[in-house]
């Protein structure tokens, strides 16, 4: 019995630390104060998570909304409803002026021929360019501006075969489980807690700069413990 019994606390210890793993490493990448984080709530968070990115080697403004060849390309980028990419605006010589631009995503595919479509001789040798077209202000965009890909996130309980479970979803889309069994919402499955910089409840989206995450497992009917763990993570400036 004392060893079933420890098969049954390893296997919940194994739930609740790869739920954290799964949604710490996202939020360890998010700006609440740039705007980031969309929705707090306290069995579900949303926010805008970082898939990929690039440089602006080409610019062809044939049309309302130009094509952007981005070479160095990493990462994801796509043209789904919620994606979005931030290009940065490059002004003077300076730092001061410059400014990130959202811009929405249209389309997102590899060149013709697995060639960069148009004139990009500094960046021939790289592999992997992506033509973007893109709709919004491109005003101060130039060669060489960075260029970052995005998706709206969402992490949060959801029931799933008669259970509760950590699942990820992006918006509009079906919810695709990843650990579980949790214990429901009103048994704390799932408690994320938000906290301005001087670890107080925070009000807006923009204030947060830690959150809370309590995690705890499904009890077996056999167990006599129920495991959980707890952390906090500081989100970028």
């Amino acid at each position: 019995r004392e060893f079933h019994e420890q098969q049954r606390e390893t296997r919940s210890q194994v739930t609740v630390r790869n739920a954290l793993v799964h949604v710490v490493g996202e939020l360890r990448s998010v700006s609440a104060g740039g705007g980031d984080l969309l929705q707090m709530d306290p069995n579900a968070v949303r926010f805008r998570s970082y898939r990929g990115g690039g440089v602006v080697c080409a610019i062809q403004a044939l049309t309302l909304d130009p094509t952007f060849t981005i070479a160095f390309a990493h990462g994801a980028f796509a043209a789904d409803r919620p994606d979005s990419v931030m290009v940065l605006a490059l002004y003077g010589a300076g730092e001061d002026d410059d400014r990130w631009r959202p811009l929405k995503a249209l389309s997102a595919l590899a060149p013709p021929d697995g060639t960069l479509g148009f004139p990009c001789l500094w960046a021939t040798p790289t592999l992997g360019p992506v033509n973007l077209v893109a709709r919004g202000d491109t005003a101060g965009i130039r060669l060489g501006s960075p260029v970052r890909a995005f998706r709206h996130i969402e992490y949060g309980l959801y029931p799933w075969n008669g259970e509760w479970w950590l699942g990820r979803r992006g918006l509009g889309a079906p919810w695709e489980p990843l650990i579980g069994p949790l214990l429901s919402p009103p048994d704390s499955g799932l408690v994320l807690s938000y906290l301005d910089a001087d670890g107080n409840p925070a009000t807006q989206p923009s204030q947060v700069a830690l959150i809370d995450i309590l995690v705890r497992a499904a009890r077996d009917p056999r167990q006599t413990v129920i495991d959980s763990l707890r952390t906090k993570v500081a989100l970028r400036g």
